[in-house]
């Protein structure tokens, strides 16, 4: 399961503090995530592990009024991860999904990031909550 979060209080200054303590929850779920200019994106193996991270992060930011959007994507008939999404619309382009600009600027692709997430070897913001065997789910 594949989901696009935003929470975020409604204030006038900046929010990285408040927005900081719901991706800190995220961690605290233990729900593999990567965090980008206008959201969070989640994947999860079902749909409680994904509303409990969700209230986790939008009760984690303080204010009076907060705003949280939250799309999924539940794919029920075969498993896709966010990353192999991303393949797909750059095998129809036929390059990366970004500009020429940031192609050329040297930054790692998403598709390669979460790639090496899968294989266990980055150091970027995704994380993979601990599955125990036996557990539902997908891999």
């Amino acid at each position: 399961m594949i989901a696009l979060l935003s929470v975020a209080p409604v204030v006038e200054d900046s929010m990285a503090d408040e927005v900081a303590k719901a991706v800190a929850a995220l961690d605290e779920a233990g729900v593999a995530y990567e965090t980008n200019p206008m959201g969070t994106v989640i994947e999860t193996d079902d749909a409680e592990t994904l509303f409990a991270a969700v209230q986790a992060a939008h009760e984690a930011v303080d204010g009076d009024r907060v705003s949280t959007f939250l799309k999924i994507d539940d794919k029920r008939t075969t498993d896709q991860r966010a990353f192999e999404k991303v393949e797909a619309v750059e095998a129809e382009l036929g390059h990366a999904a970004t500009s020429e600009r940031d192609r050329d600027s040297g930054v790692p692709s998403t598709r390669r990031r979460l790639r090496s997430v899968v294989s266990g070897r980055s150091s970027c913001r995704w994380r993979r909550r601990a599955r125990t065997p036996g557990s539902p789910g997908r891999t």
